[in-house]
């Protein structure tokens, strides 16, 4: 008779993408790093006295990547093996409470660029939605207000101790012996292409500039990225491109073989 079994500590469905690949070089180990070429020309918008609002409206992550969830992309973590005796004629249950502590990462590396020199305030967490992680999973305190510089080349990482909890029933059955593992779902250097749709508004001497006028002054700043949306006449949504890396844990479980 085969007692084997897993409990797990999440009901969150681990299938969804996952993308290994080379992992991306990272010039500075601190949370914001920058870098930009010393022969690189730097454009400034046309006119300094424009009152700039820029807002992350979304970030948008490769699809193709999120529809599939080759097994190989996620790596069982032992975090401790212990053995269960009982020696009565009748089935037993073993309280089993655990908690282990673990560093994740993550890291955006823009591509593209909005205008040089300006940056967004968000938090950080919350708003970049962190792929293949419930808002309860992450620590959304540990960012708070980051600010973000919306230029080529620039790297936001966030590092986090996350913890991982265990607190479940083992049923032992009579006159056995089992070794019940347990494990925490790891993916290292997932890798996603995403797109951050920013709106840009801006205002002279008081009044808004149109979406022609913001248009020509990011170009004359650097920007680089596409156009989302010029349908409104005072605002305007662009896109830039990055790449997004994770180091983190999804799930863990108990899993339990009779010896």
């Amino acid at each position: 008779m085969n007692n084997s079994f897993e409990t797990s500590s999440s009901s969150s469905n681990i299938c969804s993408t996952w993308h290994k690949s080379k992992k991306v070089s990272m010039s500075s180990s601190h949370s914001l790093g920058y870098r930009r070429k010393p022969y690189e020309f730097v454009l400034r918008p046309n006119d300094d006295l424009i009152d700039w609002s820029i807002e992350l409206v979304d970030i948008e992550y490769e699809k193709s990547l999120i529809e599939s969830c080759p097994p190989k992309a996620i790596s069982r973590n032992e975090i401790w093996r212990l053995t269960y005796m009982n020696p009565t004629d009748t089935t037993i249950s073993q309280i089993v409470k655990s908690s282990e502590t673990k560093n994740s990462s993550f890291t955006f590396f823009m591509q593209q660029t909005l205008m040089y020199g300006h940056k967004i305030t968000i938090g950080v967490e919350a708003e970049l939605k962190i792929p293949f992680l419930t808002s309860s999973q992450v620590n959304k305190n540990s960012e708070t207000g980051q600010e973000l510089i919306l230029e080529s080349g620039q790297i936001w990482t966030s590092r986090q101790s996350q913890a991982y909890e265990i607190d479940t029933v083992l049923n032992i059955p009579a006159n056995s012996k089992i070794e019940a593992v347990w494990y925490i779902n790891w993916v290292e250097d997932l890798e996603i292409p995403y797109k951050m749709i920013i709106k840009v508004t801006g205002k002279k001497d008081s009044v808004n500039l149109t979406t022609k006028d913001i248009l020509v002054n990011l170009k004359n700043g650097g920007f680089d990225g596409e156009v989302h949306d010029e349908s409104k006449s005072n605002e305007l949504l662009v896109s830039l491109t990055g790449i997004y890396q994770g180091s983190f844990g999804m799930e863990s479980f108990i899993q339990t073989h009779p010896i």
